[in-house]
């Protein structure tokens, strides 16, 4: 063996050590992060948003039980499925178990309450002092939530690349993420509608109103916001390391 072979040799351990390195292979996410602006936002817009909803669910459950009850089993149950479905395909680049329940707990909360829900409350409003409360009715939701809910979901997967940059490196960890992000929003998002309907017939059958909404969310959830997120908010990383969004 001659002293170049050494010389490569030697380059390419460092090499692989380098690359196992910047991979963040082998170490775990660290959600708690006292000096990172983004963890104390990313703190303040998910507790906040899960206050907002279960304040709404309190205020519902005395009337509403058994139709919360049934869209809360119903649909972690078809949340399982997907995550399952979706943890398999990260089989080669797995993300670490605790950086997917932030995605998800992302979409659930902060996203969906916190953000687009008062987003959207706000537009209709001014679509109805500017066209009217008929034209903000009947069109003011498709002119609203999918620029406002996307934007949210969005900001969730920036604030994940802020905490865990070593773990979001290439297109398909943003596919990932961002379909964990989309996941959370679609469940807690047609628990609500599933809410709603059971109140629309004045609690004749909320169960009967709230199961027709669940099948029909379920059925078409399937094209909504999780594989929606996972699609639009991939990343991928830049020449300086860092990463550009692409919708």
């Amino acid at each position: 063996m001659n002293t170049s072979t050494v010389h490569s040799t030697g380059d390419l351990s460092t090499a692989q050590l380098a690359a196992i390195h910047n991979s963040g292979w082998g170490r775990s996410f660290t959600f708690y992060q006292p000096r990172s602006a983004a963890f104390w936002v990313y703190l303040m817009l998910v507790v906040s948003g899960a206050f907002k909803l279960f304040s709404m669910l309190s205020a519902s459950a005395p009337a509403y039980a058994d139709a919360i009850t049934l869209s809360v089993v119903l649909f972690a149950v078809y949340g399982a499925i997907f995550w399952w479905f979706t943890h398999h395909m990260d089989r080669y680049s797995r993300q670490p178990v605790k950086l997917i329940v932030v995605a998800f707990l992302w979409g659930s909360f902060a996203a969906t309450w916190a953000m687009a829900a008062n987003a959207n409350d706000a537009i209709i409003s001014l679509y109805a002092k500017i066209f009217g409360q008929a034209w903000a009715s009947d069109w003011g939701p498709g002119l609203t939530a999918p620029f406002t809910e996307e934007i949210a979901k969005g900001i969730g997967l920036l604030l994940l690349i802020a905490l865990a940059s070593r773990f979001v490196r290439t297109a398909f960890d943003g596919f990932i993420l961002g379909a964990f992000i989309g996941l959370g929003f679609q469940i807690f998002e047609d628990i609500l509608y599933a809410l709603n309907s059971a109140a629309s017939q004045f609690g004749a059958d909320p169960v009967g109103a709230a199961m027709s909404t669940i099948v029909l969310r379920m059925v078409f959830g399937v094209a909504a916001h999780a594989p929606g997120s996972s699609i639009s908010w991939a990343a991928r990383p830049n020449h300086a390391g860092w990463v550009e969004v692409s919708h």
